[in-house]
């Protein structure tokens, strides 16, 4: 509780929202509305195709049309905070899990993970999509309307999210007969047609290739696996200007280091209890089982970059760790009696609290040292500041951005300011051609 007023009171009162890209997402939001209302620059466009990472923003269009962009922005984070409480409950009840280890297991590994802190919210509302599916019982997952509408509604907010529910549905899909296999494969074909047509037509103005931070025939790609899955711990390290944890409050940085690293440790060994076949197992739970290993073999292999997206193991991590929780979590019916049965409620408690002190430290450092980005050329060289970067975050990067907005939108001007991501609904042309080309 403590940790959710905290978050509602950093996304309404702070001036800039720390959730590093998700500014950028507001500003396509602010130029989707000007281009909707007749207002727009020419220098960007409407792309004429379907585009999946479009669910937060079109929300957010719709709001602009009420109120200002980054009230648009405060509201979108708030409503995803709400839904993703009610799915998490949902989520929990469902399954019959363990309440005090899958509350902090999904408030810290799910809903405010690292990728939410990097600003992904289309990525993170896809969670929660998936979350709502496995919250369904196994005869609803099965039927071919359902697995229609999550596969529309998985693609419209990540391809990845998309890519983990066609696996937890065909695994279900394969334990049935050969009529639901047919109709599995029918519920699927809009979802795989939207894809299809989004490959195919895809602009050649996407983002520049990405440089890999490790490769697969290197000894440290191991240790880069590991790191991924301990991201799913509490502690989340925030850069403001140059400075990080480490110097700010050294005790935290090291101990939330170490706490990440013990929950890698937890989710490993909950790992191998979820994917070890047990004596007795329904059809629907071997379904999960096999999807688990599935996304697991593919997260392990997966480099550290493609398809313009930095470490898409992780994109995966988060589906096969809803499937873990479902499996390794479910409370047996007969009480525990043990002297140890209080340390799961332990180790929850002390979760929650790394993670509260890693918020804690947030507001702390922004109300100390103000808003301020980081510099392109803080890192300059491969090794400096490397331990720095640990588990770190830049919730101000995108400053100048919100700025150029707001003051678009106070002065009825169109936004001109270039867009980072090229990969949504909004396109935009070349400098040379931004002034003849005509928006479509």
């Amino acid at each position: 509780m403590v940790y959710g007023v905290l978050l509602l009171l950093v996304t309404w009162q702070f001036r800039y929202l720390p959730f590093a890209d998700f500014n950028e997402w507001t500003y396509q939001a602010f130029i989707t509305r000007t281009l909707l209302d007749g207002t727009g620059s020419t220098v960007f466009y409407l792309r004429d195709y379907p585009v999946p990472y479009v669910t937060s923003q079109a929300v957010m269009t719709a709001l602009n049309f009420v109120t200002d962009p980054v009230t648009a922005g405060r509201w979108t984070v708030t409503l995803y905070l709400v839904a993703a409480a009610l799915v998490a409950h949902r989520f929990v009840v469902a399954n019959r899990l363990r309440a005090e280890l899958a509350y902090p297991a999904l408030l810290v590994g799910i809903v405010c993970n690292s990728s939410f802190w990097s600003g992904y919210l289309n990525y993170q509302c896809g969670l929660l999509v998936l979350m709502g599916y496995l919250s369904l019982s196994p005869v609803q997952r099965r039927r071919p309307v359902v697995v229609c509408v999550i596969s529309l509604a998985a693609f419209a907010c990540h391809g990845f999210c998309l890519l983990a529910f066609g696996v937890m549905a065909g695994m279900q899909a394969l334990q049935g007969s050969w009529r639901e296999r047919v109709q599995f494969a029918m519920a699927m074909l809009p979802a795989a047609a939207l894809t299809l047509w989004y490959l195919l037509a895809k602009s050649n103005d996407a983002m520049p290739e990405l440089h890999a931070p490790v490769s697969h025939g290197d000894l440290r790609f191991l240790a880069y696996k590991l790191y991924t899955v301990s991201k799913a711990g509490p502690y989340q390290n925030f850069m403001i200007g140059e400075g990080t944890d480490l110097s700010r409050w050294p005790v935290l940085f090291w101990g939330g280091c170490l706490v990440n690293l013990a929950v890698c440790v937890v989710l490993l060994a909950w790992q191998y209890r979820a994917l070890r076949r047990p004596g007795t197992e329904s059809g629907d739970l071997r379904a999960l089982r096999w999807a688990a290993i599935a996304l697991g073999l593919v997260c392990l292999l997966a480099p550290a970059t493609a398809m313009q997206i930095v470490n898409p193991g992780e994109r995966l991590l988060y589906p096969q760790l809803l499937l873990v929780f479902v499996l390794c979590l479910r409370q047996s019916g007969l009480p525990v009696r043990s002297s140890r049965a209080w340390l799961p409620a332990v180790g929850g408690v002390g979760v929650l609290t790394v993670a509260l002190l890693s918020l804690s430290s947030l507001i702390v450092a922004t109300e100390r040292e103000g808003y301020q980005a980081v510099r392109p050329d803080v890192f300059g060289h491969a090794q400096q500041g490397y331990t720095e970067r640990f588990y770190w975050h830049r919730p101000y990067q995108f400053l100048a951005m919100q700025d150029h907005m707001m003051a678009r939108h106070a002065s009825h001007q169109p936004p001109d300011m270039p867009i980072t991501f090229t990969t949504s609904l909004i396109g935009m042309k070349p400098a040379d051609q931004a002034l003849t080309r005509p928006t479509p």
